[in-house]
């Protein structure tokens, strides 16, 4: 999925994805909903790390 078919599909502008993704910005828990909708993943699972050993 490119970051303009995220947008669209979460009504998340691509400026502040792009942000998140860089860290320059902290996203609201409204924001993490809408983006694990339109993720089709559930809240938690983009809440959770992975640790590699």
């Amino acid at each position: 999925m490119t970051l303009r078919d995220l947008s669209i599909k979460s009504g998340i502008s691509r400026t502040e994805i792009n942000n998140i993704e860089n860290n320059l910005k902290d996203p609201t828990i409204r924001t993490m909903c809408l983006l694990s909708l339109a993720l089709d993943v559930s809240l938690q699972d983009l809440f959770s790390i992975e640790v590699i050993p």
